[in-house]
C-alpha cells in the first residue's frame, strides 16, 4: 500500500493508532514527507540474567503456557485411563466364555 498509496495508507495508519516499523516503510514515509528516516521501535534492554527471567516469566503468563501444559496432561492421563478401562472391560468379557 505504501507504494502506490501512500497518503491515504499513512492516514489510515494514523486513524488506527498503528506503529509503522518495517525499514521500507519508514523510508518511503520520510521521502513522501521530505524528513529523515527516524526509528519508531523501542531499543532493546541490555541482557541481563534479571530481564532474561522477567521475560521468561511474562511469556508464561502472557500466553498461558503453565496452563496448557497441566490441560494437556490430564487429557492425556484421561485417554489413557479410558483406554486401560477398555481393555479391562473386553478381558472380563473374554473370562464369561472361556472354558475352565
Amino acid at each position: 500500500m505504501y507504494t502506490q498509496h501512500i497518503e491515504k495508507w499513512i492516514s489510515e495508519c494514523e486513524r488506527l493508532q498503528l506503529t509503522i516499523r518495517a525499514k521500507d516503510a519508514l523510508e518511503a514515509i520520510a521521502k513522501f514527507q521530505g524528513t529523515r528516516v527516524e526509528s519508531q521501535t523501542e531499543q532493546r534492554p541490555k541482557f541481563t540474567q534479571e530481564s532474561f527471567i522477567n521475560a521468561l516469566a511474562e511469556f508464561i503468563v502472557a500466553t498461558d503456557q503453565v496452563y496448557s501444559y497441566i490441560f494437556y496432561s490430564i487429557f492425556i492421563l484421561l485417554i489413557m485411563l479410558t483406554y486401560s478401562l477398555s481393555v479391562l472391560w473386553r478381558l472380563r468379557n473374554l473370562e464369561a466364555f472361556s472354558f475352565y
